[in-house]
């Protein structure tokens, strides 16, 4: 018995130095992220941070399967636009934390300066199309939100621990806007990889 727990032992400490060790994250781009959210859209509630945490992660929220369905879903919402005016000026193109590998393309500025609703949601579809799957960075992104010098009413570092625990457990499911955030902002983008919003800008807008 002796002899099995010492090679017990033994396995358990050899496995222990071949891992690999873990690295800290970098909460920097995360910080900086929802502080300029907190500060441009102070009626943003926790809802709207996770959202922009799954899309800045993830990508587009979810598969698209029928074309002249998106263009058709995309029209209706251009042709409500004016109706609906932002209390906040949208820019063109807003990159998502961590690294930027995916953007918000705002309807407002993309159709005022001369953007294609088809280009658009080809970008839009190739991008849901393909989600990503590493959902490591969530834990970045926590720890980030939980540091915040300022976080919005209501908020504590153990209520956002608890929600990113249920989110977790749900495999970090899409979201949508809360109603504060939709009644304050009224929120028309759609969420592209960089690499297709950079052509895609490029290649339909009109120049200024």
């Amino acid at each position: 018995m002796k002899r099995l727990l010492a090679l017990a032992g033994a396995i358990a400490t050899a496995t222990a130095c071949t891992q690999p060790a873990l690295t800290e994250c970098d909460t920097d781009p995360w910080t900086s992220a929802y502080t300029r959210m907190l500060t441009d859209r102070p009626q943003s509630e926790l809802a709207d941070i996770y959202k922009l945490t799954n899309q800045g992660i993830l990508g587009s929220e979810h598969a698209v399967g029928n074309f002249a369905d998106a263009v058709a879903w995309m029209s209706r919402e251009v042709a409500t636009l004016d109706t609906m005016p932002a209390t906040v000026t949208d820019p063109l193109l807003e990159p998502l934390p961590p690294d930027g590998r995916f953007v918000r393309v705002y309807l407002r500025p993309f159709m005022k300066a001369g953007g294609n609703i088809d280009s658009l949601v080809a970008a839009f579809v190739a991008t849901a199309n393909k989600p990503a799957s590493d959902t490591s960075a969530f834990s970045c992104a926590k720890i980030a939100l939980t540091g915040l010098r300022n976080l919005p009413a209501g908020l504590t570092a153990d209520s956002i621990r608890t929600f990113f625990a249920l989110r977790r457990a749900e495999n970090f499911p899409a979201a949508h806007h809360s109603a504060l955030y939709e009644s304050a902002y009224r929120p028309a983008y759609r969420v592209v990889a960089k690499d297709l919003a950079t052509t895609l800008t490029r290649s339909t807008l009109s120049p200024p």
